[in-house]
C-alpha cells in the first residue's frame, strides 16, 4: 500500500516538474508584458488575446506531457494494479490542470484542449506502461 501511496506522489511530482519546465521555456520564449495587472481579469483576457496560438498550445502540450509522465511514473513504481495507480493520478493530476487553468481567462477552445489533452495523456501512460495489454483500460 505504501508502494502504490509513493507511486501516485511521485508520479504527481514528476509531471509537476514537467509541466513547469515546459511553461518556464513557454515563457522565455512567448513573454507576457512585465507590467501586467493579474488582478484584472479583462487586461489578462487581453494579454493573453495577444499571445501567439503557438504560446498557448504549448500550455496544452505541456499539461498533456506532464499528464503522460505523471500517470507512466505511477503505474511503473505501483506494486498493484498499475492502472488504478495511474487513474488515481491523473484524477489529481487533471483537477490540478482544471484549477490553474480556469485561473486565468483563456479561450474556450483551450480549456477543451487542454482536458482532452490530459485524458489523452493519461490514457497513452495506462496502455504503455502495462504492457499493451488486450485487457480493458480501466
Amino acid at each position: 500500500m505504501l508502494k502504490n501511496i509513493i507511486a501516485v506522489i511521485a508520479g504527481i511530482f514528476a509531471g509537476s516538474t514537467v509541466v513547469y519546465l515546459m511553461q518556464k521555456i513557454n515563457e522565455s520564449v512567448f513573454p507576457l508584458p512585465e507590467d501586467l495587472d493579474f488582478t484584472d481579469p479583462e487586461i489578462v483576457y487581453a494579454a493573453i488575446g495577444n499571445q501567439p496560438v503557438g504560446a498557448l498550445l504549448t500550455i496544452v502540450l505541456s499539461h498533456a506531457i506532464g499528464a503522460f509522465v505523471a500517470c507512466y511514473i505511477a503505474a511503473k513504481i505501483s506494486e498493484h494494479n498499475p492502472r488504478r495507480q495511474a487513474l488515481v493520478t491523473s484524477a489529481i493530476f487533471i483537477v490540478a490542470v482544471i484549477t490553474a487553468i480556469t485561473m486565468i481567462p483563456y479561450p474556450l477552445w483551450m480549456y477543451i484542449l487542454d482536458i482532452a489533452g490530459a485524458i489523452v495523456g493519461t490514457l497513452l501512460a495506462i496502455y504503455l506502461a502495462t504492457g499493451h495489454s488486450n485487457d480493458s483500460m480501466i
